[in-house]
């Protein structure tokens, strides 16, 4: 009976040793470790909602630029389209005859359809100087990015009158920037007559640049590779003649057959043998 009791004592004081132990591994070990995750795991799920809510509002800031990236393209080539010509010089020889035409109508574009038809002030004098046009395709006019002409205007009317014609270049159908030294004179008393003078330029943006340079005939200028006759079209190559066929030997003759000797007829008394004579 001693026996079973002491065994029962080391039992119940074993199992007590045991849950303190496991108590004391759950209170300095395991409870700190599982509070330690959750807490990762919480900054984790915080960071996590951050870096999406980050996300979301960079894409969204991503598509509005590129959204007014497209608007601005867009605004661009409708500029472009109103203002500039087509002048595409990456095909250095269509390009140059492209600027042929420009610079045959810019003159009349700017001048006469434009500045002389204002109708608020009196146009004195209205001009822009253009350069002859290059006629050979490597010129160094079509590597430039930006081309101009200068001009100048003299108008007379009332100062309102000539402000507005000044702000009327805005509208013109090409990009013109008018020099701010702009000299303006009163004629003689009456305030309601000013003449003004001004200079513009005009600026124009070639669609592409210069490409690959072309060789040219020889003689270095364009006569040998574009033609300003016709319709302004490059010339085509001469197609090259064929080598002439061998000539064949000639057959050769063959010897002449010996003329037989003629024997004179006996002349006949009363007879004449100088007329021809006639079939019976």
């Amino acid at each position: 009976m001693k026996n079973l009791f002491n065994r029962l004592v080391v039992t119940i004081v074993s199992l007590v040793i045991i849950a303190g132990a496991g108590y004391a591994l759950w209170h300095f070990q395991v409870q700190p470790a599982k509070e330690t995750l959750e807490a990762r795991r919480t900054e984790y799920e915080g960071i996590k909602q951050y870096d999406e809510a980050k996300l979301a509002q960079t894409r969204t800031y991503k598509e509005e630029e590129f959204a007014k990236l497209e608007m601005d393209v867009a605004k661009y080539q409708d500029y472009m389209n109103r203002f500039m010509p087509m002048l595409d010089f990456s095909r250095r020889d269509v390009g140059m005859i492209s600027y042929w035409h420009e610079t045959t109508g810019i003159g009349s574009t700017i001048v006469t359809n434009f500045a002389r038809k204002d109708p608020v002030v009196t146009v004195n004098a209205a001009s822009l100087s253009v350069p002859a046009a290059p006629t050979n395709p490597n010129d160094s006019l079509f590597d430039q990015d930006i081309i101009t002409y200068s001009g100048s205007v003299s108008v007379t009317g009332d100062f309102r009158s000539i402000l507005d014609n000044i702000v009327r270049w805005s509208r013109a159908p090409r990009l013109v920037l008018v020099d701010p030294a702009i000299t303006m004179t009163m004629n003689g008393n009456d305030p309601n007559s000013v003449s003004a003078s001004y200079n513009i330029t005009c600026y124009v943006f070639p669609r592409a640049t210069g490409g690959a340079k072309i060789e040219l005939a020889p003689g270095g200028g364009a006569a040998g590779a574009v033609s300003m006759g016709g319709g302004m079209s490059p010339t085509m190559p001469t197609t090259p003649s064929m080598p002439s066929m061998p000539t064949m030997p000639s057959t050769p003759t063959m010897p002449s057959t010996p003329s037989t000797p003629s024997t004179p007829l006996p002349s006949t008394p009363g007879l004449d043998t100088s007329a021809p004579l006639t079939p019976m």
